[in-house]
């Protein structure tokens, strides 16, 4: 693969681009740079003029499949030769969504060389896993599909059966609504119509529930259409938007006629689905989340 090393100045070029996402509008960025190293098989370190940066791919991660049965680093290794032949000494673009950096100080990026989307690249090619964390979940759909077409393909890591039986899915982290205390998964349209200082961002599931919060009444059914396209189920996998059915309704604004609160029948009692729904759309919360930030 020819390698194309750029003059040290100017390598910088900052190009400002808005994204719409429902009710949420937040400024990306694109960055031109050259890769110095594959540290691993999803972060890489970059070279910006004299500056050097480490970069974490956005929505993968390197899969833990085979430490159960030969020790973590014959994958480890094998993903970040994966990388390394992809991007080592080769000009990139770096493309930024609405987190820029990790709690580590990382910048967070989908990475491009030669109009290759190298994120995409390496879980197609079967050395990276699909690692949704909201907010960047920009080409979350297309990176679990990619992965359910690798499993079923065995390509690269995926080859090994042994490999495939030990791996255990990694699922999207939750989008937390602070003023219910209700986690949505990544595929729910209604958190896309929250303000973004009304969400709160969880790595898992069980780390908002520790939180306080409970999950929303379409999260099994989302989780588990996500789990199955990771496990290289036989269904293509699609989001609701691009299935076409309808989101969770925005918050109503006040002064409208509020939605019912539901009520459970004595045999059943209470139905907590419906409780968190009606919570969700009751147009006295819309505008009442508490101050805070986000992670």
């Amino acid at each position: 693969m020819g390698r194309t090393i750029l003059a040290a100045g100017g390598l910088l070029a900052l190009v400002l681009v808005v994204t719409a996402a429902g009710a949420q509008n937040w400024p990306a960025a694109a960055y031109d740079a050259v890769v110095m190293r594959a540290v691993t098989g999803h972060t890489i370190q970059v070279q910006f003029g004299n500056r050097l940066e480490t970069v974490r791919y956005i929505g993968i991660n390197t899969p833990e499949i085979l430490q159960t049965i030969r020790g973590r680093e014959p994958a480890a290794e094998a993903a970040r030769a994966a990388n390394r032949q992809l991007v080592e000494g080769q000009a990139v673009r770096l493309v930024l969504d609405v987190q820029q950096r990790d709690r580590d100080g990382r910048l967070l990026a989908y990475v491009y060389v030669g109009g290759q989307l190298v994120n995409a690249a390496l879980v197609r090619s079967g050395y990276a896993e699909a690692a949704t964390s909201p907010p960047n979940v920009k080409h979350h759909a297309e990176l679990v599909e990619l992965q359910r077409q690798a499993r079923r393909e065995r390509a690269g890591l995926w080859a090994d059966p042994e490999a495939g039986r030990a791996y255990r899915p990694r699922l999207s982290g939750v989008i937390g609504v602070k003023n219910v205390q209700v986690f949505l998964h990544a595929d729910d349209p209604g958190w896309r119509q929250r303000p973004p200082e009304d969400l709160r961002y969880f790595e898992t599931a069980e780390e908002a529930r520790a939180a306080g919060y409970t999950q929303s009444m379409d999260y099994r059914e989302l989780a588990a259409r996500e789990r199955q396209a990771l496990a290289g189920g036989p269904e293509p996998f699609i989001t609701l938007s691009q299935a076409g059915l309808a989101p969770m309704p925005a918050p109503k604004p006040a002064g409208r006629s509020e939605r019912p609160r539901p009520q459970a029948s004595e045999a059943d009692g209470p139905d907590p689905s419906a409780v968190v729904d009606w919570l969700l759309n009751r147009p006295d919360k819309a505008g009442s989340a508490p101050s805070g930030h986000r992670r």
